[in-house]
């Protein structure tokens, strides 16, 4: 399945007269967990998912969106993952970010960034209570807000969008 695959980010850049390309895994903590062990720990996501090592279900590869804030690069995955900051110039990764706070849970791609305000508006849901929330950290990429959504179970919901007044 295309989401198995490591997170791997692609730049260019121009610079006297010249294209510059660089390319870089992103090293989101379960990429590390096989680096370290020299071999793949997960299974993929159409497989069986017995033999998955117990910290979680499904390998985080934060590999399904990458937005611009406060300067740096995050990195999402779809099911709600790490939220991983990688520096947008050497395409380094430079770990996971809670924001400066404790999130409720795990953060979803398609996270979105207020042009005006330059807030980071996420989202999160997962399989336990509660089964989604939605956050907001400031321009400087400090929690500000964050909410548990109330639903009856679990739910995966793909993206959000947001108005003046709202999120949705």
């Amino acid at each position: 399945h295309w989401f198995d695959g490591d997170a791997m980010l692609h730049s260019m850049s121009f610079c006297q007269g010249q294209v510059c390309y660089r390319n870089r895994w992103i090293r989101a903590p379960h990429f590390e967990m096989e680096a370290d062990a020299g071999k793949p720990l997960w299974g993929g996501l159409m497989e069986p998912f017995a033999a998955n090592p117990k910290v979680s279900l499904f390998k985080d590869t934060a590999n399904t969106d990458v937005i611009a804030h406060n300067g740096e690069l995050k990195a999402m995955w779809y099911l709600s993952g790490d939220l991983v900051t990688v520096d947008p110039i050497s395409l380094e990764t430079q770990g996971v970010d809670n924001l400066g706070g404790e999130l409720m849970g795990k953060v979803s791609a398609h996270a979105k960034v207020d042009p005006r305000s330059g807030e980071l508006l996420f989202f999160g849901f997962g399989m336990k209570p509660p089964f989604m929330f939605y956050g907001e950290a400031d321009a400087t990429g400090k929690l500000q807000y964050q909410v548990p959504v109330p639903l009856p179970g679990p739910r995966l919901p793909h993206d959000m969008a947001f108005t003046d007044n709202y999120a949705i």
